[in-house]
């Protein structure tokens, strides 16, 4: 029998079976499904999820365009889910920010981007650990991001911090970041360090 050639490509110098690579985050969509309808707990959830979110940021290659397409599919399903805003914002975070990277399309990543200043630190940072995987491609200009930002330093939100980091890493020039930094500097009282 004669052994099949499969599809392989370069990561970084290391030869990869893409095909055996994409099939293993096929399942891992497949078993992120299963998890998400609350058959299992929030950490196995957030394992699965969040690996497709790294692999998209960082190897978008070991994806297959069925698995975006299957990915759209069940987050549209989920948003469109009764209890979405209760149970599922959340659950979805690291699944926008895989399909904002496999299509720059910003309406993914409209859900973290108004939640930057939740009242719940927990959700917070949920929100801030999932755009960091895509702060380069968040733009610094975003006046509703910068308002969220600015609010959560106006009330000394925890974490308030994550949200300049992030905004500094977001596409921008320096010179306008320096200058907003500098006004909430001055505006609110923070301390250089």
């Amino acid at each position: 029998m004669a052994d099949v050639e499969r599809e392989s490509t370069s990561l970084r110098g290391l030869d990869i079976d893409v095909e055996s690579i994409r099939s293993l985050f096929d399942e891992e969509l497949a078993r992120a499904r299963h998890d998400l309808s609350g058959a299992w707990g929030r950490e196995r959830e957030d394992v699965r999820t969040s690996a497709l979110a790294w692999a998209a940021r960082f190897a978008p290659e070991a994806l297959s365009p069925r698995l975006r397409t299957d990915l759209e599919r069940l987050v549209r399903d989920l948003r469109t889910r009764k209890r979405f805003r209760a149970d599922f914002w959340d659950r979805c975070l690291p699944l926008d920010v895989a399909l904002f990277y496999m299509t720059n399309d910003p309406n993914w990543v409209e859900v973290p981007r108004l939640h930057v200043d939740h009242h719940n630190s927990q959700f917070r940072v949920r929100v801030l650990e999932s755009l960091a995987l895509v702060a380069d491609r968040l733009d610094f200009n975003d006046s509703d991001l910068l308002a969220r930002t600015e609010h959560n330093i106006a009330i000394n939100q925890m974490f308030s911090e994550w949200c300049v980091i992030l905004l500094a890493a977001a596409r921008g020039s320096v010179e306008r970041k320096s200058e907003v930094f500098r006004n909430w500097q001055a505006k609110w009282c923070i301390h250089q360090v």
